[in-house]
């Protein structure tokens, strides 16, 4: 099952400007510098800061509380959670959201305006931010994604290594694992003892193994309240329509919320999301009009608008989670380690000035 997906939790709602909350500032996040613009209920410029890291959890701990505004980006929830704990409220923003609002040209403070100004109007929705519980499933489905669609591209190029010894494998990993054993121990295939000794590692102890890996995750899941309940026939499933609906819900600030329904109805109750019936069910769950999802899924603009994403996403070779791209124009699929993106970063940059 693919889904983008955020959390569910109560947005408070904007709580009206007082003389110890008379202004906004709306920070500009980043890995080590950050740019802060502190606005007034006015809209007008009290200040702008650039501050290390290391000084900015001093900085905002030393204000009266008052609104803290900020891209829904890498590390914004961490951020959220400790400013909260100074009094102040956060909201945060989509980064669609900030670029539509900015009015100058870019770079980070005319950002940071642009994004306590978002706070100021209240021209869009906040984006709820997650506690460490949340975070942490969120992290849990994210991986068990990632280690299915690794799963998935390792079948298909083992079957496609095995065929050139003449051996076929039929599709699906049940067949696969069906057929390894058997391969293995046949001796009069062609099979060579090389690669009979790479299998023999890889897949000796595979069942076990993601038996064993799915029983850690229904435990740490169940230790959050979320439950995997993992059953022989469960397969991914088609999620276009569900993506559909979760832009119908985005538009009436109820994304969230559909998001962890469909979680639950996949992996707690077994449910098929690509089918359209389940789909009303958990819309109506929700509290949306499940006719007027239905329109949504019909519409052939909406339906274009998602297809003309994922194609962008395709022929930047985008075909699993987690996936890095530079430029808009290389994408680097899988984890890696520090090292190995500082590697990928110099063979770039090398291309670069070879061309």
């Amino acid at each position: 099952m693919v889904i983008s997906h955020a959390w569910s939790v109560q947005v408070p709602k904007q709580k009206e400007k007082t003389m110890t909350q008379h202004k906004i500032i709306g920070i500009d996040l980043a890995k080590n510098i950050f740019f802060l613009v502190e606005i007034n209920h006015k809209g007008k410029n009290l200040s702008r800061k650039k501050l290390q890291r290391s000084r900015l959890l001093n900085y905002v701990a030393n204000q009266s509380p008052c609104i803290i505004a900020m891209e829904a980006c890498s590390g914004a929830h961490y951020w959220a959670r400790e400013f909260e704990k100074f009094g102040h409220e956060v909201l945060l923003y989509p980064p669609q959201h900030v670029k539509n609002q900015r009015r100058k040209q870019k770079n980070d403070y005319n950002d940071a305006e642009a994004i306590a100004e978002l706070a100021l109007y209240q021209r869009a929705h906040p984006v709820p931010h997650k506690s460490i519980e949340q975070q942490d499933i969120q992290s849990l489905i994210r991986m068990r994604r990632l280690c299915v669609t690794e799963r998935t591209r390792l079948i298909n190029q083992v079957r496609g290594l095995i065929a050139e010894y003449g051996i076929i494998i039929p599709k699906g990993k049940a067949s696969f694992r069906q057929a390894i054993p058997e391969i293995l121990e046949e001796v009069e295939n062609q099979l060579s003892p090389i690669l009979r000794e790479l299998l023999s590692r890889k897949y000796g102890s595979s069942v076990e193994e993601s038996t064993n890996a799915r029983i850690r995750i229904a435990s740490i899941g169940a230790e959050h309240g979320f439950k995997f309940n993992y059953f022989d026939d469960m397969k991914m499933v088609n999620t276009f329509d569900a993506h559909l609906l979760l832009d119908y819900a985005k538009s009436l600030g109820k994304q969230t919320e559909l998001k962890m329904r469909l979680f639950t109805a996949f992996f707690s109750e077994q449910k098929d999301v690509s089918d359209r019936e389940i789909l009303k069910q958990e819309l109506i769950f929700v509290g949306l009009d499940p006719e007027e999802g239905m329109r949504w899924l019909n519409d052939a603009e909406q339906r274009s608008a998602i297809r003309n994403a994922e194609k962008q996403w395709q022929q930047m070779g985008v075909s699993s989670v987690p996936t890095v791209v530079f430029n808009r124009e290389s994408g680097v699929s899988g984890a890696h380690p520090a090292e190995g993106y500082k590697q990928i970063l110099s063979e770039l940059m090398a291309k670069a000035d070879a061309e």
